[in-house]
């Protein structure tokens, strides 16, 4: 039977936008938020029969996307949460609303708020980096009190020389290092920590030099070059970038020093630590709105290098001697279109020339002369080249697994039986491949014939980042996780 208690209004509230959450209710005080960001706050009157809902305060829609806010209601003092958290305090009499305090400008909110007493619980990601981060702050003055990082991608990994350790790399710029064969339980104490709260973001990929050196960027103007021995269980060694400077691409080390491409268009030499430029910086003819793209650059066995502007040149650069020194090209190639990837194999430089329909595997020798005729292939690159004992593998849709000899001779071509890579593949001590894919399979391939030996499935979804650590894999899942996994067994 009806509730003679309940009773519809014939009054409709028209509101700019979608409600996508739930209103926020304090006593008889309701509030709502639309996904375009109006706001309206409301007083319940039920003895009102003909206006029991009255406006007490308002904010009108000034989202041009639609948004899922997240809101909450105590008193007279509402909390918001869409691209920033905000306290908002309803002053009746006036009809409208003061604001306290805004906080975390241009951040991702991702789950309603709690209030807690006198704190204010939500996660929010920063606006340019993966990691989801935990907070609680005074719910008056909006002072952070505690936070927490969840689920940080793991950027990468890499092995201490001993076999007994292992060093990983978060997206948010942390370094942590834990026992090979003890990867179990939450690792809450980093080795290293960026002093910004949340970490500042770090570009995508890391580099792993051939001496077992472990690199990486920090994004954004100002940011700095992190150098670090896994295993050796102390901070990494930053080096801050020329003023105002930003990097570009992953740095490499040359002759101990530190090669960087940067946004502005050149590519300096650092010395370690210090940041003082051991030679002056390679800077190409630039054009106003049309600077490089750089790639990271291939660095040869000579000290020089090869980088591709990312548009449709690629120079080959060396170290100059002279009062003082300096970084010059010595040959440049035009290439017909951008060259997306580039890497040593032997004496031959090997990259991803990205054409209208479909990519082209091309090498260059000395001097970014040609190294052999381009190699066509079906499809898009979608991971690669990584060189891998000796040999040059890819993954390419729909072409599959193709592995690459130095020549550019096409050795074996597989599909991928178990779709996407996870990331580069692995050499074992006698030989043979480690792949790991997305959906979670690691099988043992053999590197003459790409045929696949053995497989095992770890049950969850991997990222990009491993290293081999005695007979045992380590590698990243999808959501900042380390999985420790036996090698498929030899059949």
């Amino acid at each position: 039977p009806a509730n003679p208690r309940l009773a519809g209004s014939s009054r409709s509230l028209r509101l700019k936008g979608r409600v996508v959450v739930p209103p926020a209710v304090s006593g008889r005080r309701i509030a709502v938020m639309t996904d375009l960001g109006q706001i309206a706050v409301y007083d319940l009157d039920s003895a009102n029969a003909g206006e029991p809902l009255r406006l007490v305060a308002g904010i009108e829609a000034s989202e041009t996307a639609p948004l899922v806010p997240h809101l909450v209601l105590s008193g007279s003092r509402l909390w918001t949460a869409t691209r920033r958290r905000t306290l908002l305090e309803v002053q009746t009499a006036l009809q409208q609303f003061a604001r306290r305090w805004s906080e975390d400008q241009g951040d991702w909110f991702l789950a309603p708020m709690q209030l807690v007493g006198d704190k204010l619980v939500y996660f929010r990601r920063n606006s340019d980096a993966a990691t989801i981060l935990a907070e609680a702050c005074n719910a008056a003055s909006g002072e952070v009190l505690w936070t927490t990082h969840l689920a940080a991608p793991v950027a990468a990994l890499a092995a201490g020389a001993d076999g007994t350790r292992a060093d990983v790399l978060t997206a948010d710029g942390r370094l942590f290092a834990i026992a090979a064969n003890q990867v179990r339980g939450v690792h809450e104490k980093p080795l290293f920590e960026p002093p910004i709260a949340g970490g500042p973001p770090i570009l995508p990929q890391a580099t792993i030099a051939a001496d077992g050196l472990l690199l990486w960027a920090e994004s954004g103007p100002g940011g700095r070059i992190l150098m670090h021995r896994p295993g050796a269980g102390s901070p990494p060694v930053a080096t801050s970038l020329p003023a105002g400077a930003e990097a570009a691409a992953p740095p490499q080390t040359i002759t101990n020093n530190l090669l960087v491409p940067l946004t502005n268009g050149s590519v300096v030499l650092l010395e370690p630590g210090t940041g003082k430029l051991v030679a002056e910086p390679f800077v190409p003819a630039l054009v106003p709105g049309d600077l490089p793209q750089w790639a990271r650059p291939a660095v040869r066995g000579d000290g020089s290098f090869l980088i591709s502007d990312g548009r449709q040149t690629v120079y080959a650069v060396a170290l100059q001697s002279g009062t003082p020194a300096r970084l010059a090209a010595v040959a440049q190639a035009a290439t017909g279109g951008p060259v997306l990837a580039l890497d040593t194999i032997g004496s031959v430089v090997l990259g991803v020339l990205r054409g209208e329909q479909s990519d082209q595997i091309i090498g260059y020798g000395d001097k970014a002369t040609a190294a052999f005729e381009p190699v066509p292939l079906l499809g898009r690159v979608t991971a690669g080249p990584y060189i891998v004992g000796g040999l040059a593998l890819l993954a390419a849709e729909p072409d599959g697994l193709v592995c690459f000899t130095v020549a550019g001779q096409r050795r074996w071509q597989q599909p991928l039986a178990h779709g996407p890579l996870a990331g580069p593949p692995l050499a074992t001590e006698n030989g043979e491949l480690i792949v790991r894919y997305q959906s979670g399979e690691v099988a043992r391939v053999e590197a003459t014939t790409g045929k696949e030996l053995a497989v095992t499935t770890t049950g969850q979804p991997l990222g990009p980042a491993a290293c081999l650590v005695g007979d045992h894999l380590l590698t990243a899942g999808s959501d900042g996780t380390v999985h420790r996994v036996p090698l498929p067994a030899r059949p």
